[in-house]
């Protein structure tokens, strides 16, 4: 999957992706080209290009060269359109020669500054040659004219021009007129021959391109890991396990409100875990944390939690709520039930999947309910997939992994709980299940909430007989 795919499923990426500081749009462009990798020689390549920014960024004399290299990657234009041009033998024009040799330059300038920092890892080919055929008078500067040194008769034409227009420009304008037909052919011709030269050079500057962009992407990899304390992930065979797991959208927005996030650590085995606990806990967001930690993994960047192991997926599969399945006319369900089977597909398919899936089941009744979560977990788990389900539905005979959300901490509260407030007395994190209650803290939520009295007794009173009735 490209990342511009990813950027429409995967909730929390595009955040990610629009805070990423790059410098030039043909990098960003790039970046959204750029496919997801399932192969570890493929990530860790990344992972290796990153870490050498990384150590350069973190060194105390390294500030004035990364400015200068990052003021000249702001300047590197999008010129894959040229080189295709060139390949199909076309005549290029000043402007487009103009491009070609502005990107040589600078090409070579960033080249020199990375010398002894960058230049093992992100092999820049040299374009010196390219530069000598676009600035015969060598100036270095960044502009394209079919100067005199391109042809001594061009050169001689345009000298008996000025000499003309010079001694008496009215009276010899007809002569004029015909020298600068002459001119324009041999411009024309040193254009084309420039182009046919420059198609020998294709590969090169197409190198130099890619590397060029490599630079401004992972030094922006590298600068956002080192800011939001993202941590280098191993690569495991087994399981994936995170410490400290945090959603980088989420902790920011709660930091802008003087709340702080709490990180959760969690292990994903090749079963089916099932994660219970009230609603306001955090499971859904746990869902999407891990969604966007395997997907960053798969694009090569370093992973928003203080440790990480993961595995290479195939594919990510999720089956949360989604706006758009309405919009197609769907029903909530009805989408549900298409998601689930796009996931078991796969699974017969043999393909080697993540399963994400947040309350399936939740909009039919719950006897229809708890046997497809039943029948789901027991499908994943005797296939020895990677997935994680959240439900509310106690009562899961499948074998499975089981967690909850440890939930309200009642014991700690000591004020009136308002919407506000409420974040601080939860404990995001996950333990053991070692029962099958299920939980029954939903009063108590609308209890804070201030529902309406009347109503509120009359549902404590009918929870109250339902309990009674299972004792």
């Amino acid at each position: 999957m490209l990342l511009k795919n990813a950027l429409q499923k995967i909730e929390g990426l595009r955040f990610i992706i629009d805070k990423l500081d790059v410098q030039s749009g043909l990098t960003r462009r790039l970046l959204f080209d750029m496919p997801s990798m399932n192969q570890p020689d493929q990530i860790i390549s990344e992972w290796n290009q990153m870490e050498v920014c990384r150590r350069l960024i973190l060194r105390p004399d390294s500030e004035k060269i990364l400015s200068a290299v990052r003021r000249q990657l702001a300047e590197i234009k999008d010129i894959r359109g040229t080189l295709e041009r060139i390949r199909q033998k076309k005549v290029l024009d000043d402007i487009e020669l103009f491009e070609i040799k502005a990107f040589s330059l600078l090409s070579q300038s960033i080249a020199g500054m990375m010398e002894n920092a960058l230049i093992d890892i992100f092999p820049i080919p040299s374009l010196e040659e390219v530069i000598h055929w676009l600035d015969p008078d060598n100036t270095r500067i960044p502009h394209f004219y079919i100067v005199d040194a391109y042809s001594s008769k061009l050169a001689k034409i345009r000298k008996q021009i000025r000499r003309l227009k010079q001694a008496s420009p009215d009276s010899n304008q007809e002569e004029v007129d015909e020298l600068y037909l002459q001119t324009i052919a041999i411009e024309d011709e040193i254009r084309q021959n420039i182009s046919l030269k420059l198609g020998g050079y294709v590969t090169a500057i197409g190198q130099a391109l890619s590397a060029i962009a490599a630079i401004d992407l992972s030094i922006a990899k590298a600068q956002q890991a080192i800011d939001w304390k993202f941590c280098k992930p191993g690569i495991s065979e087994k399981a994936i396990r995170y410490t400290a797991i945090f959603n980088p959208e989420i902790q920011m927005a709660l930091h802008s409100e003087g709340k702080k996030f709490q990180p959760v650590d969690i292990c994903i085995e090749k079963t089916t875990t099932i994660i219970t606990g009230a609603n306001m806990t955090g499971k859904s967001a746990l869902l999407k944390t891990i969604a966007l930690a395997q997907t960053l993994f798969q694009y090569g960047f370093y992973l928003p939690a203080s440790e990480a192991s993961t595995i290479c997926f195939d594919e990510i599969m999720l089956c949360m709520g989604d706006e758009q399945d309405t919009l197609r006319g769907l029903s909530s369900f009805a989408a549900e039930a298409l998601k689930i089977n796009d996931i078991a597909q796969a699974v017969k398919e043999g393909k080697n999947i993540l399963a994400l899936i947040d309350e399936p089941a939740r909009t039919t009744n719950p006897d229809e309910g708890k046997a497809i979560v039943n029948a789901l977990t027991a499908f994943l788990a005797k296939h020895r997939v990677y997935s994680l389900i959240t439900t509310h539905y106690s009562d899961i005979k499948a074998s499975c992994k089981r967690l909850r959300v440890k939930g309200f901490r009642k014991e700690t509260i000591n004020e009136r709980l308002t919407i506000d407030s409420i974040n601080r007395y939860i404990d995001y994190s996950l333990e053991e299940e070692t029962g099958d209650e299920p939980p029954r803290e939903a009063v108590h939520i609308m209890r804070i909430l201030d529902i309406e009295p009347e109503l509120l007794e009359l549902i404590e009173e009918q929870t109250k007989r339902n309990q009674e009735k299972t004792i």
